[in-house]
């Protein structure tokens, strides 16, 4: 819809509705959540800097804009 310009009254209240059904949002929250954990954890092994801790923070803070 959105790519054929064709959207209309509903749409976005439909396509919200079948996200909720298929628990699409929370699903893909856990999966940001678990891929900042892996980032992370690979970031332990970049010795110890700003550089490191400042993607540290970014991670975390991607991740709480979707909390």
């Amino acid at each position: 819809m959105i790519e054929k310009g064709d959207q209309r009254d509903g749409d976005l209240e439909q396509a919200m509705a079948l996200l909720t059904r298929h628990n699409a949002m929370e699903d893909s929250r856990q999966a940001a959540l678990t891929w900042a954990e892996t980032a992370k954890a690979a970031l332990q092994a970049v010795p110890a800097s700003d550089l490191r801790d400042m993607l540290t923070d970014l991670a975390d803070y991607v991740v709480a804009r979707i909390n």
